[in-house]
């Protein structure tokens, strides 16, 4: 089972949600539903969805999450 899909499951999506918390996911996420954030997938993106894009893969990364 996909780990999106056992969180929905288990309720910890929703209890994120409750807490305003939200969830970065990778793009196979897309449409995971609310609370979970994805990169924008497809070519010739805007200047803006890279740079989105790229804060998203930074805080996503195990390294940045150890700096905290």
């Amino acid at each position: 089972m996909h780990d999106v899909r056992a969180a929905h499951l288990c309720g910890v999506l929703r209890r994120l949600a409750d807490d305003g918390l939200v969830v970065l996911a990778d793009r196979g996420d897309l449409g995971a539903g609310h609370g979970i954030l994805t990169p924008s997938k497809g070519q010739n993106k805007p200047e803006r969805r890279k740079q989105i894009n790229s804060e998203h893969t930074r805080w996503r990364s195990t390294g940045r999450a150890r700096q905290r």
